[in-house]
């Protein structure tokens, strides 16, 4: 089981969030969970849920969009990433990834430092050389040598192409779709 959260500190102007612009909430935000889901699952999703939750920022309404949702992806073997995702915590943007497995869980936080925790029988521990000031300029650096690595390598390592992309927004369509019709959507 994995829980997703992305909660953004104060919501983007609401002609960002017009869901003919950037695909709303579940999109703008939601395809970077998506994607990382599938990724640590190494499988993808067969179906989602999805609820859109009260507005706080009333002028998203009028771009068909919200301000909180909740969406649960569904895996094969009884697999499920819960995905949270706000444009309004606003004490800061705080991104975490929880992964709860059989013999423990891992945590990944953003805030108030960059670090990640290892949970077991015998106590939590923060994983020695995890901390980061920045997470967001750290990720932004690790993606950029991961790119010059590729290049350099003439694609022989093993990352992410464009279909991972346009699968975390197929997804995202979908979430949107389950949110709005309350019925499950299969992937």
């Amino acid at each position: 089981m994995i829980r997703l959260s992305q909660w953004d500190a104060n919501s983007p102007p609401a002609s960002f969030c017009d869901v003919t612009v950037s695909g709303g909430l579940a999109i703008d935000c939601g395809v970077h969970e998506y994607d990382l889901a599938e990724w640590l699952f190494g499988s993808p999703a067969t179906a989602v849920r999805a609820w859109n939750l009260t507005l706080v920022e009333k002028s998203l309404a009028a771009v068909g969009d919200v301000d909180n949702l909740c969406a649960i992806l569904e895996f094969d073997n009884s697999r499920a990433a819960f995905v949270d995702l706000s444009r309004n915590s606003r004490y800061g943007d705080d991104v975490r990834t929880e992964i709860l497995g059989s013999d423990g869980a891992i945590y990944v936080d953003l805030l108030p430092t960059g670090r990640t925790r290892l949970a077991t029988k015998d106590g939590m521990v923060e994983v020695d050389g995890s901390q980061v000031a920045d997470a967001t300029a750290a990720g932004v650096e690790n993606q950029l040598n991961a790119f010059a690595a590729e290049v350099s390598s003439r694609g022989s390592t093993d990352l992410p192409d464009g279909y991972s992309s346009a699968r975390a927004t197929q997804i995202g369509h979908a979430v949107n779709l389950a949110a709005k019709t309350a019925d499950r959507i299969e992937v």
